[in-house]
């Protein structure tokens, strides 16, 4: 059985509504807020390693950044 979680299917809808009272109640964005410019940070350390592209993790930072 395969289902997806916004697929528009009942039990698909319950578990996508389940997901946002869960990310409401838990404050869970605002949390993710606080947490992306640390985590941002430490990416850019990542840098400094052998073997780690700059280029990379800033198309990664550039690509995942939603503020």
């Amino acid at each position: 059985m395969h289902g997806c979680t916004c697929s528009g299917h009942a039990v698909s809808c319950a578990a996508g509504l389940r997901m946002r009272e869960m990310l409401q109640q838990d404050d869970l964005i605002a949390g993710a807020g606080l947490l992306a410019l640390p985590f941002e940070d430490a990416m850019h350390q990542l840098a400094t390693l052998p073997g780690c592209s700059v280029f990379a993790i800033n198309a990664w930072l550039a690509a995942s950044s939603w503020r």
